[in-house]
This record gives C-alpha cells, sequence and structure tokens, in this order.
C-alpha cells in the first residue's frame, strides 16, 4: 500500500502506554495500490531491538489481530478494529513496528465519557443536541444511556467474539473501545470496536496443549526451535501465574480462568461507563472505581451498591 506519510496527522492526545512501552497514533490516507482513498490509523511502536518488550507486544498485537479476522476467519467482526498491514522501520540494529488498521473511528470510550462529564456539568448533550432539551433537561440524560448502552454492547460483542475464536484481550478498558461518534443524538448509528491487542492472549487448544503437527514443526524450522519458549507468552506470565494461585492447572482450567479475568475487566468498565458519564468531571474516574471495588469494599458488590 501506499501511504501518504506527509499527510500523517497525530491523533490528538492517543498516546498508548502499554506495560513500559508507549505507542502513538497517526492518521493518513492510502494514495496508491487497491486501498487508494482508504484512511487509516497507524499504529507505531517505539525503537527497539528484536525480542525486547516492544518487539514482543508489536509481533504479539500483529499475530492476535491476523487470528481474527480473514483468511484464519470466514469473515470480519464488526465489533474489531481491522487490521490493513504491517510494516517495518529499520536503523542500527533496531526497527520500529507499525501496524496499519483502518480507521473506523478516532474517538475512544474514555473521550466520550470525559465529554459526556463536562455536558452533564453544564446540563447539555454531547454532539448536536435537539431542540426540545431546552425544554426538558432529562432528554439528554436519556439519550446518553442509550449511547452508553450502544457502547457496552458493542464491546461485550467484540470480546465475546475474541472469546469464541480463543483469544482473550487483557487489556480491555475505555481507552480499548473506539467509536466513530460521540454524538449522542446519532447513537443508533453508532461503531464500536475493539483495539489495542498487545497483551492479547491466544488460549486455544493447539497453544495450550502444545498438539502442534510435524508440518507445524517443520514451518517453524526444526523441533529443538520449536521447543523454544515463544516470547509472547512471557506478556501472560502474570495471567498463568494468578491461575496457579486459584488452582487453575489443566488447559480448560486455564482458559476459563482467563475468560472470567476478562469479564472482570469488562465489569469494571460496565461501571465506569454507568457512572463517569454521568457525573461532574472528576467525580469519579476508573482507578477511583477499581480501588473502591477491590480495596474499601473487597469485591463486595452489595456493599459497593
Amino acid at each position: 500500500m501506499g501511504l501518504d506519510l506527509d499527510s500523517m496527522q497525530r491523533m490528538g492526545e492517543q498516546s498508548l502506554q502499554e506495560g513500559a512501552v508507549t505507542a502513538k497514533l497517526y492518521q493518513a490516507v492510502c494514495r496508491r495500490g487497491p486501498l487508494s482513498g482508504t484512511r487509516v490509523v497507524l499504529k507505531a511502536y517505539p525503537l527497539s531491538k528484536s525480542r525486547s518488550e516492544g518487539d514482543v507486544m508489536a509481533s504479539n498485537e500483529l499475530m492476535a489481530f491476523a487470528s481474527l479476522q480473514p483468511p484464519s476467519t470466514p469473515e470480519y467482526s464488526d465489533s474489531l478494529c481491522k487490521l490493513l498491514g504491517a510494516f517495518l522501520v529499520g536503523k542500527l540494529g533496531a526497527a520500529e513496528q507499525w501496524l496499519v488498521l483502518r480507521n473506523d473511528g478516532v474517538y475512544t470510550a474514555d473521550q466520550y465519557a470525559q465529554q459526556a462529564a463536562q455536558a452533564f456539568a453544564e446540563a447539555r448533550a454531547v454532539g448536536e443536541g435537539e431542540f426540545w432539551d431546552r425544554m426538558s433537561p432529562e432528554r439528554p440524560l436519556l439519550r446518553r444511556r442509550v449511547m452508553v448502552t450502544r457502547v457496552l454492547r458493542g464491546a461485550l460483542r467484540g470480546l465475546g467474539y475474541m472469546h469464541a475464536q480463543g483469544w482473550l484481550h487483557q487489556s480491555l478498558g475505555p481507552t480499548s473501545v473506539t467509536l466513530d461518534s460521540v454524538d449522542e443524538a446519532q447513537s443508533r448509528f453508532l461503531k464500536v470496536r475493539l483495539r489495542d491487542l498487545a497483551f492479547a492472549v491466544d488460549v486455544r487448544d493447539t497453544t495450550l496443549r502444545g498438539g502442534g503437527t510435524l508440518g507445524e514443526l517443520w514451518e517453524r524450522g526444526s523441533e529443538a526451535r520449536a521447543r523454544e519458549p515463544d516470547p509472547r507468552q512471557e506478556l501472560a506470565g502474570g495471567l498463568w501465574a494468578r491461575a496457579r494461585d486459584q488452582g487453575a492447572y489443566s488447559p480448560e482450567e486455564r482458559r476459563q480462568f482467563g475468560m472470567a479475568d476478562d469479564v472482570y475487566s469488562a465489569g469494571l468498565l460496565v461501571l465506569y461507563l454507568s457512572l463517569v458519564p454521568f457525573a461532574r468531571p472528576g467525580d469519579a474516574d476508573g482507578a477511583q472505581l477499581q480501588r473502591l471495588v477491590e480495596g474499601t469494599f473487597r469485591l463486595d458488590l452489595d456493599a459497593f451498591r
């Protein structure tokens, strides 16, 4: 694909802090080839050496996206960002890894929630609003409930698709949910998709059980090399440590634990979007809510309510 890098623009404040690695997002347009005219989002990982954390995270995200869309799957999911390609920019034994995603939306659920909080403080809607809002302050809040419901539905649909394909997201949160609009009056047309798969975990049988065929071993180089630890698996080290602590040892137990761990993150996302858009700026935030649930109330949801 031919990318018009001269017209590449930084996407506002969207630098993604993933572990100790900071990736940056840009907007661009393809100018040549079959994708000419296509608007894309470029995710740039910092310059890093082979098998370093940034290099492994970029490779893992590329593998995750490739496994969740054709030709690995029968069709694309409307709930996941679409990967169009990737490329390397090499420099002195290291390289910058770039992922090319179709531009299906430049807003995040976190950005929407912050705008909604400001709108709540000013008793208005996010977006154009409607004429009758002046007569009834409740109307923007009713539309906000619809908007939040659609965002959550899209995020959970994307997570369900990943689980059905044998993948865990493992970094689900308000910044990993993309929206194509924040206009609450247009929520019925809203497109919601998941991104940020740097920490995604493959929990398919062939991965958890190590059931590679001879042909797969041949493709990987040799049987001895195939036994070498995959650096991408190290990204899930904390997850599997927690699984062992809870007595999950078999492949199926580990898979179920990982899915439950994702669902717990989804629950925190539900909590965040249920409160932050309906409160004044600063009255509630994700970190504060998580501390309350896990620390103050020790996962006692009845007490939290």
